[in-house]
């Protein structure tokens, strides 16, 4: 039986229920013959108006469930949506970081490892010659090379084992990101953020760069500086996030970068920001350590809490 004819079977049998018992009460079954208008007038009425409010009822639930129906139908619509929305975003996600990876293993280990065989010919030449002095210093240059390789593919394969996610915006990242560094660096990292900064979020692109530029900065501190201490700090003013990383390490002329050793580290971060819109800058001088400074516009925020 359907659902329709349950429901008023639901609301007429009650009514002709009453309206019986009230013709027993009431009347006797005679007077259904000798006055049978005015005996069943009232239970007649009573079951007509019944049937008509039943009627209004039924189709105001039939609109409201016709409704809900359609409303569910949207959000199962959205869900999907928003699914595949999430697994393109993954799919983005995953792609980048490919590239990201193919691009420091060429910017990074890949010059590093073309450094160390010009070196070691170097050093080949230099014993074969006989000038064991300025073989020995070309030695040295060359394990400090092979010391920094190990520890940027050890620090590579930490990262891929145990990524540090963005769930909880940048800050937090990089204070889960700062006792890591500080192990593998030996260099004591602090992180200082204003409470503005704490709860500004990004889009999810523009927080993943934000932090590999905080990373690379770190990094460029551990390769360079010989520093023994970074602090990490991040604050708004005049609708601009800055992020700042200052160390106290022997610092460098950014007039004068010509050397033999690889700066790619500065042009990741300079596309990176240039990707997000923001200005990157250093600040130097030999001896007194170095201040870089990124600037992002805060109208790309994605919400203003957390």
């Amino acid at each position: 039986m359907s659902a329709f004819r349950l429901r008023w079977i639901a609301v007429v049998v009650p009514v002709i229920a009453v309206g019986l018992l009230d013709l027993l009460t009431d009347h006797e079954w005679s007077d259904l013959v000798t006055d049978p208008i005015n005996t069943l007038a009232v239970p007649v009425i009573v079951l007509v108006g019944a049937i008509l409010m039943a009627r209004s009822a039924f189709a105001r639930i039939d609109r409201l469930a016709a409704t809900l129906a359609e409303r569910n139908a949207a959000l199962e619509l959205r869900q999907r949506e928003n699914e595949e929305l999430q697994r393109r975003l993954r799919d983005l996600a995953v792609r980048g970081e490919r590239e990201r990876i193919a691009r420091e293993i060429h910017d990074g280990l890949a010059q590093v490892l073309g450094y160390v065989n010009t070196k070691a010919q170097a050093v080949e030449e230099l014993l074969a010659a006989g000038q064991l002095d300025e073989g020995r210093r070309n030695l040295s240059e060359l394990a400090a090379a092979a010391r920094s390789v190990y520890v940027d593919a050890r620090a590579a394969i930490l990262g891929l084992a145990e990524p540090v996610g963005l769930e909880r915006g940048v800050t937090a990242a990089l204070e889960e990101y700062a006792p890591y560094f500080a192990e593998i660096a030996k260099v004591a990292v602090t992180v200082d953020a204003s409470p503005a900064a704490r709860s500004l979020r990004f889009a999810p692109e523009v927080e993943a760069n934000l932090l590999r530029i905080a990373q690379e900065a770190l990094t460029n501190v551990r390769k360079h500086a010989a520093a023994r201490r970074a602090t990490v700090r991040l604050d708004v003013a005049d609708e601009q996030l800055t992020l700042a990383v200052e160390d106290d390490g022997a610092g460098f002329d950014p007039e004068a970068m010509a050397s033999d050793w690889p700066r790619y580290g500065m042009r990741a971060i300079r596309e990176r920001a240039e990707a997000i819109a923001a200005s990157a800058e250093w600040c130097s001088r030999p001896g007194v350590g170095t201040l870089f400074r990124l600037r992002l516009p805060t109208g790309t925020t994605r919400s203003a809490a957390v």
